[in-house]
Parts: C-alpha cells; sequence; structure tokens
C-alpha cells in the first residue's frame, strides 16, 4: 500500500541511503546487488523498467546508453513525453503502459519474500517517473536523499563526479517536487542521518522502519563500511 520510493541526485547518496534503510528492514528487492548493480543498491529488475521507459521517451528500442540518460531530460522530446498533460492530468494511455511493465517485473523484485514487508527502491530516475508512482501507489512515501556538494573529487565514482559538476538546475531536477505534485514525501539530509542519531530515528518512523539507540546506529555505520548488512 505504501511504498518508500527512495529519490535523489546520481552520486548524491541514494545508494548509501538504500543500504542503510536495507538494515533497518526495508525490503528493496530480492534482486539487488547483482552484477552492476552492486555497489548502487538498485533492483535489477527496476533498471530494466527504466530501460523501457527512457526507449519509449526517445522513441528508439535499440536505446541502451544509460550513461547519456540524465542529458535527454533537457531534450524536447523528453519534455512532451514528461508532461502531465492539460492541467497537471496524468495521460492514461502513459500510465497504463507503465503499470503493465511494472507488474510484469513484481515477480522478479519480490521473489519468494512475503508480500507484508515493508519495501521501497532506491532509484535516482525516481524523481522522473514519480508521476506514475503516485498514480499507482496514492499512500507512497518519497524519501529525497539531500547531499552538500564538496567539490571534492578525488576516489569519486563517475557518477559521484558528475554530482560535483551538476549545475543547481539538473540537481533540483532529482531533489525538488513539484507543487503540482500531492505526495507524502520529505527530504533527508545526508550528513545528519550518519551523525544525528535522532535526526536518523525521525526519519526510519516516517518510513515505517526500526529505530536505533545511540550504540546501535553506531555499529550500523561501522557494518555498513564493511558492507555487513544485516537486518535489524
Amino acid at each position: 500500500d505504501s511504498p518508500v520510493l527512495i529519490c535523489g541526485s546520481p552520486g548524491g547518496g541514494t545508494s548509501y541511503m538504500a543500504k542503510m534503510m536495507q538494515y533497518c528492514g526495508l525490503f528493496i528487492g530480492n534482486d539487488v546487488c547483482r552484477f552492476e548493480d552492486r555497489k548502487t543498491f538498485e533492483s535489477t529488475s527496476i533498471s530494466m523498467l527504466q530501460y523501457y521507459f527512457v526507449r519509449q521517451l526517445v522513441g528508439d528500442k535499440s536505446y541502451d546508453d544509460l550513461m547519456d540518460l540524465y542529458n535527454l531530460l533537457d531534450s524536447d522530446v523528453a519534455q512532451k513525453w514528461l508532461s502531465s498533460g492539460k492541467d497537471g492530468e496524468m495521460d492514461s494511455d502513459k500510465l497504463k503502459l507503465f503499470k503493465k511493465e511494472f507488474l510484469k517485473l513484481l515477480p522478479i523484485f519480490w521473489g519468494d519474500n512475503l508480500l507484508d514487508l515493508i519495501w521501497g527502491f532506491k532509484k535516482p530516475f525516481n524523481m522522473i517517473w514519480i508521476k506514475y508512482f503516485v498514480s499507482l501507489f496514492p499512500n507512497i512515501k518519497v524519501l529525497v536523499v539531500d547531499k552538500k556538494k564538496s567539490g571534492q573529487m578525488k576516489n569519486r565514482s563517475i557518477e559521484g563526479e558528475r554530482f560535483e559538476k551538476m549545475e543547481q538546475y539538473n540537481y533540483e531536477l532529482f531533489t525538488e517536487i513539484g507543487d503540482d505534485l500531492e505526495c507524502n514525501n520529505r527530504k533527508c539530509d545526508f550528513d545528519k542521518m550518519n551523525k544525528d542519531v535522532d535526526y536518523f530515528n525521525e526519519v526510519m518512523e516516517w518510513c515505517g522502519l526500526s529505530i536505533k539507540t545511540k550504540e546501535e546506529h553506531y555499529q550500523m555505520l561501522v557494518d555498513l563500511k564493511y558492507d555487513g548488512i544485516k537486518n535489524g
């Protein structure tokens, strides 16, 4: 009924946040951490949905350059696709297509896990198709990861470097929800989640996940640093 959609800028801490929330009991997919998703903590099946979405957007069934994906957002064809229609109404045909493809992927996402788990998934692209998910799940919780730029490029991933170089306009595409969209959402300060246990617990309670004592919070940070993933 109320999945948690983890949003935020590429390279802006969304992977670590998903890792942290998985530790606290959020089911983020039976197909997470396979192949190229090992460090991103993204569902492989949801990535497949992203390919479908973008191919529809650009009108090219063979398009597979996800590294160029975010540059498409400024294009006329992308803006036309992302337009919600007159007076903010969702295009019903587009929504039906999206829902059909999403339902196809759910068996891969869930695997043999019980369906009563608190669930959600992380993907920076979530903010681009957020209207579709809000239409499918009116009670959805949208958690937007907000991280301050440091200007440091050393030892950063490709997406991390992209984040540091990103213009404010592009950053806001992934971190700002339009006034025309009503949904249960909140910003999440990346740095405070690591340093302030009270703030951390406030966010976890909002998500419906387990909270931590100061000692448990510290142990979680140690475990996550060494990829010691376990449910709390």
